[in-house]
């Protein structure tokens, strides 16, 4: 697999990772019996959005860098998200990496 592609994969995971965080951890606010304030909510908030929003970005640099058309793999990306940003991350690993088993080395 390219290093840009893989990096673009790896960062698209941690952004997840910490949307995935950021939303237990707000849930969990919002269940607890000890009153939170608004500033809190807000910032995990911001948090959650901001990491969705990078996790995306990412997913796109990947299938940019890897040479596929992004219109598609975006579609699957956001109309399945988080389940199909997480296919497209590991389908664009996969299909980079037999991309380069199937090129002969020189």
């Amino acid at each position: 697999m390219k290093p840009a592609v893989k990096s673009a994969i790896e960062s698209a995971a941690l952004a997840l990772l910490v949307a995935a965080c950021s939303l237990w951890l707000l849930i969990a606010m919002n269940e607890s019996e000890v009153e939170h304030t608004a500033a809190k909510i807000t910032l995990v908030a911001i948090t959650l959005a901001a990491s969705l929003m990078l996790n995306l970005i990412f997913v796109g640099l990947a299938v940019q860098r890897d040479g596929r058309p992004l219109a598609g793999w975006m579609a699957l990306s956001i109309l399945l998200f988080p389940v199909g940003s997480i296919i497209t991350m590991v389908l664009i690993a996969w299909l980079s990496a037999e991309r380069e088993r199937a090129q002969p080395s020189a």
